[in-house]
């Protein structure tokens, strides 16, 4: 269970992505799936793996309009939750999103509906991702 100190807490997550199945349109543009996966550690002691799914959209000069996201985390004690986050900087190197803690179990099931702003940048397929969260 979480302690009330817990209204806000940071996740810093580390993974490698990769982009698959792109669909060019005539336009120059990309709407491509998205997957990544890593480990994570945040500022309460917990930790694990990490994996997400999504969608992009590039435009003709690779920038991003939009990315669309869920990602599931599973905790060094078993427990899951599960992210819903957006994005949609027009950095695809670098950026920020937000996310919404929308499922879980064990202590996360008192969770959902926290959110958190993140930042995130790459280098290669290897990415660095700070989220900044709380408790709404």
């Amino acid at each position: 269970s979480f302690n009330s100190f817990a209204d806000a807490w940071t996740i810093k997550y580390n993974g490698f992505g990769e982009i698959f199945d792109k669909l060019k349109l005539t336009d120059g543009s990309t709407t491509a799936l998205y997957k990544n996966k890593g480990t994570w550690e945040d500022s309460l002691g917990n930790y694990g793996t990490r994996s997400c799914i999504g969608l992009i959209e590039l435009n003709s000069n690779d920038k991003l309009i939009v990315g669309r996201f869920f990602c599931e985390a599973i905790d060094n004690n078993n427990d899951r939750y599960v992210f819903k986050g957006i994005r949609g900087d027009n950095n695809m190197e670098a950026g920020l999103g937000k996310m919404t803690l929308i499922d879980g179990n064990g202590k996360w099931a008192e969770m959902i509906g926290s959110t958190c702003a993140y930042a995130i940048r790459y280098k290669d397929n290897a990415l660095f991702q700070i989220d900044n969260c709380k408790r709404n």
